[in-house]
């Protein structure tokens, strides 16, 4: 395998407001071994929803034609939910409670990866942060 430099991304999703679903961007993965995404939320709104993390292999169109930057899944892409561990199961559920957690993926093998907060209600006044730190093949 090639290698790669590291890579951060502190406000992959940054102070969002809690009161609709937040999706993150596609991240590029093909050349990370493991990544990491610190959530942190509020709880002064009650708010009630559950964070998710998705795959998938579908390229669509280069982001930047003719920049190097690698093509990005179409929207339409076909995303797979990550199946979490009990520890990050129990984080991903946000029930009216404030939330530091780091959700670590090891041995990663697909192209593209995103967070995702779903609400199911509440979220009024509260936000949402959440960066990223990956960890390239060597």
């Amino acid at each position: 395998m090639s290698s790669a430099s590291n890579f951060q991304i502190p406000a992959y999703i940054d102070a969002t407001a809690m009161t609709a679903t937040i999706t993150g961007a596609w991240i590029p993965i093909a050349a990370v071994d493991n990544i990491s995404f610190q959530v942190v939320s509020t709880a002064a709104g009650t708010p009630v929803g559950a964070i998710s993390f998705e795959v998938t292999n579908a390229r669509g169109v280069a982001a930047n034609p003719g920049t190097g930057t690698p093509p990005l899944p179409a929207s339409s892409a076909s995303a797979t939910a990550l199946t979490l561990t009990s520890a990050q199961s129990t984080a991903a559920t946000i029930n009216n409670n404030t939330l530091n957690f780091v959700f670590e993926f090891t041995q990663m093998s697909e192209a593209f990866m995103r967070m995702v907060y779903t609400r199911s209600s509440g979220g009024s006044g509260d936000t949402m942060t959440v960066g990223v730190m990956a960890k390239a093949q060597s």
